[in-house]
């Protein structure tokens, strides 16, 4: 699809494909750029903060894949991981959560 003709991106105004991500709001489907800002959505909706979408000035900023890269790279420090997750077989789980959050989980 030509970039120029797709919807903005609900949280960041990227250009959003659409249907290429879907966050489900109680206002209905809205149109990502990616899974991050899909989940961005749903956690805003979701934790009651959907007031940002309607008093905020400017988008949220767009992802800057080198601090993207950063961020993951903490997954491959195995001392920072080992308190948080369970080796099985073949792979480890890492349990993660948001303390208090009343955020559902995701439907299917």
């Amino acid at each position: 699809m030509n970039q120029r003709l797709a919807p903005p991106c609900w949280h960041c105004g990227q250009p959003a494909p659409s249907g290429a991500f879907i966050a489900r709001t109680p206002e209905g489907k809205r149109d990502a750029c990616c899974p991050g800002c899909a989940a961005a959505i749903e956690t805003i909706y979701g934790m009651g903060l959907d007031d940002y979408y309607r008093i905020r000035q400017d988008d949220a900023p767009a992802p800057d894949a080198r601090r993207a890269e950063l961020d993951l790279a903490l997954f491959d420090i195995a001392d920072l991981l080992a308190p948080h997750s369970t080796r099985y077989r073949m792979a480890s789980v890492c349990d993660c959560s948001l303390a208090g959050s009343p955020v559902p989980p995701a439907a299917g």
